[in-house]
């Protein structure tokens, strides 16, 4: 009787597995036993038998429901019985584990053996559920010796040919001018302004502490000698981060199908392409970036497929893993949102799998929806928000990055002048002030004794200038001289919102004046100028303050206080002083243009008193004035975005462009370019590039052609349809994550290089890795001796792929010599090989 309970329940769970195979991911399998199957075949752990079931993953014990509850036997013993009744289902599905587990060792053992669970139905619960579950337990205990086997090869491999001459050139190379630099703001603890968040650029500088790098070398320009400067660990920490995403190629794949050769056609792609190695091998951002994308591609895809493990252990650690991965993509680069997106698509689908099976209680359903929301968005959220934390503890001193945050940030950054002793708050006339557009990256209020050119009116520029001196301090004076004259010296009256005031230049003593003649570079603005003798000019001197956020009437403080300055007489037209951070010409000095624009919108006419000197009234504590952290924060993202967008291409320079990098149009050149340097020229190796291109047409092929079948109602031969459903899902998904990658840098305005496209090729090497197993799979079918004619072709792909990093590999590893002894490479003229 007990056997028949256990038969009574093991039948409901099987109930449950044939609705459930109908929502999930169909996986062809064989009623083989597991020695036959793999014999049969080889490495790949897919047979190609005549007789076909479906697998699906493995519901948790807690889903197996069945829809009446059992009676108990009275031929029961008692032990037995006393565990049926506290908990049935419970007891029924430990029995069929046993005998599940007992099997599996005699399948893999050779061994037989008489079952403790009786047949149903004629048929062995037992050695279904082993066949259902193939996939999570035989590949498990008899491939994980070729699994590990394949990961450490390719983990050594990969990091052999990424360390190998790390040290070439021994001078800057491109990009290693701005990372090398940001290394020495973390170990000097000095603030820095960068478009990225800071997580790749803090594991760069402490590589570069740990191994003794002391933050002393320059960084000037590419091509400079490092000489005695420890730059080594910085460069390893990029080339390990780098060398890891040719194992992540290889168990993302076999996450998608049980294919060895799949997992290996991918990763070599990934580990003998030379642009892979190139930006590996620098102290760069990409590498870091790519492997925390590639780490949540594979995570991604593992969480989804184990959901027959959802809430074990392993289960949470790998979700909680995948939120990690995903702020540490996006706390590298913004470009990271693109896997954050891949990811969440990922995800909704597989909420969507587990809503529309209705054995799913709603507990269940909102315990997966929590669970996700939780690991991969409010985890992720606050990793990110840490790695900024983290980033403003240990930069913590003024440095070259102050001009670009406006006053209330600057005030907290030690030894920063806005956090050096007390001034006044609120301003006054008879005040000498400093005047910052609050704008991201905006200058303080400057004039000098050089006048604008003869194109326009030949008075003192007023320009905006992003460092602090004395040409940048102006006396506040009321609207006119009588007013001035009339006030009692050394009673206090404070300037007000609404109020109309003088400002005098310090230095030369003219007024800040505009009037209707066009600026030079914006003749839709009115220009602005320096006019007037020791304070004295015209009508056309006169500003009114007004608070942003305020009422006419109220007092303004420094710092904190948004204000702007609108000129016009009340039968003008208003315009107000603007600063939008264009550069003047060389008769400006390259510092920024002041106008009086007619849009009196947006913080490029908003402006705030930084420093302010009055000796009739009380200093204030900066403390009042600073700014949380995440006020700072939000200040931060918006002067990156603005400066990031800012980063405009000049057509002149012929720069990168997104169809270009498919098809290795044209590379970029790393290093100086003379014929005694190491030169090193990003490029990818021409066979992987061309390979990924075909493979992408051919899995579209293969999509139009199963569409026609499928309309038809042609049948395809059985080892086509066993496998090509998980090739499908899997190229569909990796077909995704390459559109998110590449597509949207068709809408960006800002500047684009090539190595832009790399988180991209790593999408691609793996769709091309399952095209490739599957037509090599598809072609040996169609022999009497299909896994060797399998492996043969792959064996041919492989041999071409290493031909052409066998050519090619001097871009990374650097070519010395004259520049004529390229040409034989020059299979592109826009390749800059030899010249």
């Amino acid at each position: 009787m007990i056997h028949k309970l256990v038969q009574h329940y093991s039948y409901c769970s099987f109930e449950w597995l044939g609705h459930h195979k109908a929502t999930m991911p169909k996986r062809g399998k064989t009623k083989q036993s597991a020695k036959q199957k793999y014999s049969n075949e080889g490495d790949d752990g897919r047979s190609e038998g005549k007789e076909e079931i479906q697998d699906t993953n493995v519901a948790p014990k807690s889903q197996l429901q069945c829809s009446t509850p059992p009676r108990l036997p009275s031929e029961a013993s008692e032990a037995d019985s006393d565990k049926v009744k506290a908990r049935p289902e419970a007891f029924a599905s430990e029995q069929v584990d046993q005998e599940v587990k007992q099997r599996r060792r005699r399948k893999l053992s050779g061994t037989t053996g008489t079952p403790t669970v009786p047949s149903l139905n004629g048929v062995d619960p037992t050695e279904t559920l082993l066949h259902e579950n193939d996939e999570a337990f035989v590949w498990t205990f008899e491939l994980d010796a070729n699994y590990t086997a394949c990961v450490v090869l390719l983990t050594i491999t990969s990091l052999f040919t990424r360390f190998y001459r790390i040290s070439q050139p021994p001078s800057v190379a491109w990009d290693e001018t701005h990372f090398g630099k940001f290394a020495n703001r973390y170990i000097n603890r000095e603030f820095y302004f960068d478009v990225h968040p800071p997580l790749a650029k803090m594991l760069i500088a402490l590589a570069g502490y740990v191994g003794g790098y002391d933050g002393q070398f320059p960084f000037v320009k590419p091509g400079d000698e490092y000489g005695n400067a420890i730059y080594i660990p910085m460069r390893m920490l990029c080339a390990f981060a780098g060398a890891l995403c040719v194992p992540l190629a290889y168990m993302t794949v076999r996450e998608l199908v049980p294919s060895n050769l799949a997992g290996l056609l991918a990763a070599s792609l990934v580990l003998f392409d030379t642009s892979c190695i190139t930006i590996s091998r620098f102290i760069l951002l990409d590498p870091i970036l790519m492997v925390f994308i590639h780490a949540a591609a594979w995570l991604t895809c593992r969480v989804t497929m184990q959901r027959s493990r959802s809430f074990g252990f392993m289960w949470w650690l790998e979700l909680f893993g995948l939120g990690f991965a995903l702020s540490g993509a996006m706390g590298s680069k913004w470009v990271g949102l693109f896997i954050v997106i891949f990811a969440g698509l990922y995800t909704i689908r597989d909420l969507w799998t587990l809503w529309g099976d209705i054995t799913n209680s709603v507990g269940c359903l909102v315990s997966h929806f929590l669970s996700r929301a939780t690991a991969l968005i409010a985890a992720p959220v606050v990793l990110y928000c840490c790695y900024f934390w983290i980033h403003f503890a240990v930069c913590h001193n003024t440095g070259d990055g102050d001009s670009f945050m406006s006053s209330a940030f600057q005030s907290s950054l030690q030894g920063n002048a806005l956090n050096v002793g007390e001034m006044p708050n609120h301003v006054a006339y008879g005040s000498i002030v400093t005047i910052k557009s609050a704008r991201c990256g905006g200058g303080l209020l400057h004039s000098h004794p050089h006048l604008y050119p003869d194109t326009t009116i030949q008075q003192q520029q007023i320009t905006g200038y992003q460092h602090r001196d004395d040409n940048n301090k102006w006396l506040i004076k009321r609207a006119t001289p009588e007013l001035d004259a009339t006030a009692q010296v050394g009673v206090v009256e404070f300037v007000r919102s609404g109020d109309r005031i003088r400002l005098e230049h310090v230095m030369t003593g003219r007024n800040l004046h505009s009037h209707v003649y066009p600026s030079p570079l914006k003749p839709h603005h009115q220009q602005v100028t320096g006019y007037g003798e020791q304070g004295v000019g015209d009508a056309h001197d006169e500003w009114e303050i007004r608070l942003v956020n305020g009422r006419v009437g109220d007092r303004i403080g420094r710092i904190s206080d948004a204000f702007m300055l609108v000129h016009g007489l009340p039968s003008e037209r208003k315009c107000a002083l603007h600063s939008d951070g264009t550069k003047l010409p060389e008769w400006g000095f390259s510092q920024l243009e002041v106008t009086c624009s007619y849009s009196m919108s947006g913080s490029a006419t908003q402006w705030n008193f930084e420093l302010h000197e009055n000796k009739f009234l009380p200093n204030a504590s900066v403390e009042a004035s600073r700014p949380s952290f995440f006020h700072n924060l939000l200040e931060l993202h918006i002067a990156m975005g603005e400066v990031n967008n800012g980063l405009i291409a000049n057509p002149a320079d012929n720069p990168s462009q997104a169809w270009h990098w498919p098809i290795n149009y044209r590379g970029q050149r790393f290093t100086a370019w003379g014929p005694t340097d190491t030169r090193i020229y990003l490029m990818g190796n021409p066979v992987v590039y061309y390979i990924n291109l075909l493979a992408i047409g051919l899995f579209l092929l293969i999509l139009v052609f199963d569409m026609l079948m499928t309309k038809r109602q042609l049948k395809e031969p059985s080892f086509q349809v066993s496998y090509k459903s998980e090739m499908v899902f899997g190229s569909t998904a990796m077909l995704i994550g390459w559109a998110l990658h590449y597509l949207p840098f068709f809408l960006m305005g800002r500047v684009l290089y090539f190595h832009h496209y790399m988180p991209a090729l790593l999408f691609s090497c793996m769709l091309t890795g399952l095209v490739g197993d599957y037509v090599c799979r598809l072609i040996g079918n169609m022999t009497p001796h299909p896994h060797a004619v399998q492996w043969a072709l792959a064996s041919i792909i492989l041999g071409v792929v290493l031909w052409g990093f066998k050519l090619f590999s001097c871009t990374s590893y650097g070519m010395t010599g004259p520049l004529e002894d390229m040409a034989q490479l020059m299979w592109q003229s826009e390749w800059e090989l030899d010249h």
